[in-house]
């Protein structure tokens, strides 16, 4: 775990099933306003990262719009660092590209549930950084975007993958190493980190086909169009064609725009994931340097809610 590898001693919380990790668990619902007070005041951590949410169901606004005000409050009470996780969800897909000014226009109820847990964040924790981020991609445990892709192109799942929604992927290790900095940094508001190649899911999915030695040809495809959705490019860009995250946090010179890479940029590292297991897909594809400018001998607490 990047976090604990950087020196942070890590508390962790959960719902109903612990990940596999060797760190002090609580058991949380941050549903529960008084739950998330109590344990923020017990455990009295340095940095909070809020990545808690649910995308449809009943309690899905309950989790990820009210939930994040509940540990926002607590964080702000508590005055502990707090690093939100957001979504390219909250837009709609008809601009491109989206800096870290572009307004949320969200086009589904979990998108605005989002948006609203970014605008509690900004009112209630004003310090806090808020990362906008796209599909991440992982090997162990595998994400949800490559599992469909490979169970598509084996023929388990009958969907069609699209080839007009664009997402900029990131590898988890990536967005780790970025959250893990941000955590110990002093940056307050929105900030894009996100991978530097818009990919269509069908692109996406061709390059994890390839990786795992499967016919693309058995990879069917839509369109947004042909669905009656919305057309999609949602990424959340950097304005320097990388990560805003190096631009926003080490630098003050403008850059250039970001281009469109092609897909096959991502070739190697997928190559890479599955030779050695634990690798983010896109593992190159957040450029920035790394490094802990707060690191000393005092104990930081880390809480992960």
């Amino acid at each position: 775990m990047r976090a604990k590898a950087d020196g942070w001693d890590v508390v962790g919380t959960y719902h109903s099933t612990r990940a596999a990790l060797d760190i002090q668990w609580h058991r949380l619902d941050i549903r529960d306003r008084q739950a998330v007070i109590a344990l923020v005041r017990a455990v009295s951590p340095t940095a909070i990262v809020h990545t808690a949410f649910q995308q449809r169901g009943a309690e899905m606004w309950a989790t990820t719009a009210q939930g994040t005000a509940f540990v926002a409050q607590a964080a702000h009470g508590a005055g502990s660092r707090l690093v939100h996780l957001s979504s390219d969800a909250i837009f709609d897909g008809t601009d491109n590209p989206y800096f870290e000014s572009a307004q949320p226009r969200p086009i589904t109820p979990y998108g605005a549930a989002k948006a609203a847990a970014e605008l509690t964040v900004a009112v209630t924790a004003p310090r806090a950084a808020i990362v906008r981020t796209s599909w991440t991609i992982s090997r162990d445990p595998l994400d949800p975007h490559t599992r469909l892709i490979l169970d598509v192109a084996a023929g388990r799942r009958p969907e069609r993958v699209f080839s007009d929604e664009y997402r900029c992927p990131i590898g988890v290790d990536d967005l780790a190493a970025a959250v893990v900095e941000l955590a110990a940094h002093d940056y307050a508001g929105i900030i894009n980190v996100a991978g530097p190649d818009a990919l269509s899911r069908y692109e996406l999915g061709r390059l994890v086909a390839k990786a795992y030695n499967l016919s693309v040809a058995e990879l069917p495809t839509t369109t947004v169009a042909a669905s009656g959705l919305h057309h999609g490019y949602f990424c959340p860009t950097p304005r320097n064609g990388k990560s805003s995250y190096r631009r926003q946090l080490w630098s003050s010179s403008p850059l250039a725009p970001r281009r469109k890479r092609r897909a096959e940029s991502l070739l190697p590292a997928l190559r890479r994931t599955v030779a050695s297991s634990g690798q983010g897909f896109a593992q190159n594809s957040c450029r920035y340097r790394c490094h802990n400018q707060h690191a000393d001998s005092l104990q930081r607490r880390w809480l992960l809610a």
